[in-house]
């Protein structure tokens, strides 16, 4: 009985130590504490942040100025491993909590955009609506140079931590504006729980409409707007003469739209992955449509099969569309 008990000891003692190296190799590969390593090292390389204002892009040095003991995370995606850092989960409870406990966030997308940057080795990336970088900073990693378009600068300041310690500085240039039809000043509404969704609160009736009870009012810092041709203007433009682009702005895709002329006949773009949610059976999506068939656009559904969508049931598009040219 002794010897039984003995033996049984063993075992839950070998049990209990496995699961504890398990834990710790687990939680180094994907929540190593590495906000210690964004205070050492932070602004070690100058930021590239730009914000137009008076018509005029100026690096802002204000917006990264600190770097707070943000979460971190890995993002894991085509790319391979990507270290970042995010909000608090229980604050941001779609994408950093996501990320947390996935370790990816629209992995489907990430997909759809490395198979056409795999295509075209000569292709950039803009990303309009960046967020805390879910789309920038893996294809910054992978070799690409990237404008990051975000407007809510809590977004903007994990961003910068995540492109310092990643070695992104000399790929990723961020301009911290909102992007609509007219340069100006305008307030942003906050989504609960959701800083992804953050949006212009400008003819926004909709775009409330379809979040629901999710609103909570306004973030109290307004912001500086800036148009899709203004990004012809920024100092890092000469990168960027082929494209592709991914819009997502919370329904102001075709506001954005309507001041894209210059930059659609300058540049060539590849491809525009654009969030549909907000436009269908609304005349911006009527608008969209028109605008982007114009310019030689196609809509598809965005996965890589490249299925064609009827602009007839546009009412029926998915969340997101993938327009690729003719």
């Amino acid at each position: 009985m002794k010897r039984r008990r003995a033996k049984l000891r063993i075992v839950v003692g070998i049990t209990f130590v496995l699961l504890i190296s398990s834990m710790v190799l687990y939680y180094s590969l994907f929540y190593k504490p590495i906000a210690s390593v964004c205070r050492r090292n932070f602004r070690k390389y100058p930021h590239s942040v730009y914000t137009m204002s008076n018509g005029e892009w100026t690096q802002n040095s204000g917006v990264c100025g600190e770097c707070p003991d943000f979460w971190n995370a890995t993002l894991v995606s085509p790319a391979g491993k990507t270290p970042m850092f995010i909000h608090n989960p229980q604050f941001d409870e779609e994408i950093s909590a996501t990320l947390k406990r996935k370790h990816a966030y629209e992995p489907e997308t990430a997909v759809v955009l490395f198979d056409l940057l795999k295509n075209e080795p000569e292709a950039n990336f803009i990303d309009i609506g960046a967020n805390i970088g879910v789309h920038t900073l893996p294809i910054a990693q992978y070799g690409r140079k990237v404008i990051s378009v975000e407007a809510l600068h809590f977004n903007i300041e994990p961003l910068c931590a995540s492109v310092d310690v990643g070695n992104l500085h000399d790929r990723v240039t961020i301009v911290h504006n909102a992007m609509t039809n007219r340069r100006g000043i305008v307030t942003l509404g906050a989504d609960d729980g959701n800083l992804g969704g953050t949006f212009v609160d400008v003819d926004s009736k909709h775009v409330k409409a379809l979040k629901g009870g999710r609103i909570h009012g306004n973030w109290l810092n307004p912001v500086n707007t800036v148009t899709f041709d203004d990004l012809l203007d920024l100092p890092v433009i000469s990168d960027f003469s082929k494209v592709l682009v991914k819009i997502d702005i919370e329904g102001s895709e075709y506001k954005a739209l309507q001041k894209s002329k210059l930059f659609f006949q300058r540049t060539t773009v590849i491809g525009v992955f654009m969030e549909w949610e907000f436009h269908r059976k609304m005349r911006s999506g009527e608008d969209i449509i028109r605008y982007m068939e114009n310019a030689n656009f196609v809509p598809y559904f965005p996965s890589k099969a490249k299925t064609i969508l009827n602009t007839r049931n546009s009412s029926t598009w998915p969340y997101d569309v993938m327009w690729l040219p003719k």
